[in-house]
């Protein structure tokens, strides 16, 4: 490797680095968010200012935007529906009944669901180490969805956070699945930024019901536009765009391993800036489900499905999201 290649491989790795950071601090500004307007206002404030800026970046980019087929265009909407729509939606509404640390712990999640999937709708075979990686990571949902809130009792709150929660990464990953021939034949940033722009779109009728919004924003300080700033331009726009980007430099399972990051992050910015203890619960059922996801995103893939799970592996990446 030359010494630009190398300065660029570096590069990449750093940045990936703090993409782990924003993704983990990401659940740190959703939470303070939700706790001032509401999760419903959160996912409004994050995919519409997300949408703005894609809006501009493909207008910037138009002379690169391709002739999409009907087929295409269908898949682009389903992708803007699961990938933004309803994959912001779960994760900002569970976040709500969650600390910012277990949010981003279950986020992390999407291995699993993929691994599942890619059994029911590609045929994978799920082998003993993907089967113990299932296991291990459910074992740790458990404990999160029963003990989460930090106390040794059953919590319905906490139980339905988890539930809405566990939904984000699995329509990541069936936005994932959907998006795979797009991101092979046409620019990602370009898909990102469409599918981004037509579900702000399908979220109109949603904003009309919240106008109080605008009202909201005039009164927001220094603290709450950062959060915004974090949770929508560097979570979504920023990151998205440099996680696949980093796929032409890098292989896949390289860029996997920094998605086991994002829940340190989480953690770490919770604890410092929410003052959200770090109980027991949390560090067991935590390392329970990385465990699990990292033995299950670690397990060979099958030859008759390896080309189509190297187009998928991006998935890994949360909600974030």
């Amino acid at each position: 490797m030359n010494p630009t290649a190398r300065f660029e491989h570096l590069g990449t790795n750093l940045a990936l680095l703090a993409i782990a950071a924003f993704w983990g601090g990401n659940f740190v500004g959703m939470k303070y968010l939700i706790n001032d307007v509401g999760p419903i206002k959160v996912l409004l404030l994050r995919v519409y200012f997300a949408a703005i800026v894609f809006a501009f970046v493909l207008v910037f980019r138009r002379r690169l935007i391709p002739r999409f087929t009907r087929q295409e265009w269908r898949l682009l909407l389903l992708v803007g529906f699961f990938g933004v729509v309803t994959n912001q939606l779960f994760v900002t509404v569970g976040t709500s009944y969650l600390s910012a640390a277990v949010a981003s712990m279950i986020a992390t999640s999407t291995p699993i669901f993929m691994a599942i999937l890619s059994r029911v709708l590609l045929g994978e075979r799920l082998g003993p180490r993907k089967l113990a990686g299932i296991s291990i990571a459910f074992s740790g949902f458990v404990i999160v969805l029963l003990y989460g809130s930090g106390q040794a009792e059953f919590s319905v709150d906490n139980t339905l956070g988890v539930f809405i929660t566990a939904l984000a990464p699995l329509s990541w990953t069936i936005s994932t699945l959907l998006s795979t021939r797009l991101m092979l034949r046409h620019d990602p940033t370009i898909i990102t930024g469409i599918s981004t722009v037509s579900a702000s779109v399908a979220l109109l009728p949603l904003l009309l019901t919240q106008l109080s919004l605008f009202s909201d924003m005039q009164r927001f300080g220094v603290n709450e536009w950062l959060a915004v700033f974090v949770t929508s331009i560097l979570s979504i726009v920023v990151a998205y765009t440099v996680w696949y980007r980093a796929l032409r430099q890098l292989d896949p399972t390289q860029i996997a391993v920094y998605v086991y990051l994002v829940p340190f992050f989480g953690v770490i910015f919770a604890w410092i800036l929410l003052d959200e203890p770090v109980t027991r619960f949390v560090v067991l059922g935590g390392t329970a489900i990385l465990s699990g996801v990292v033995l299950t995103n670690s397990a060979r893939r099958s030859p008759a499905v390896a080309a189509p799970a190297e187009t998928l592996e991006p998935s890994v990446a949360p909600d974030s999201d």
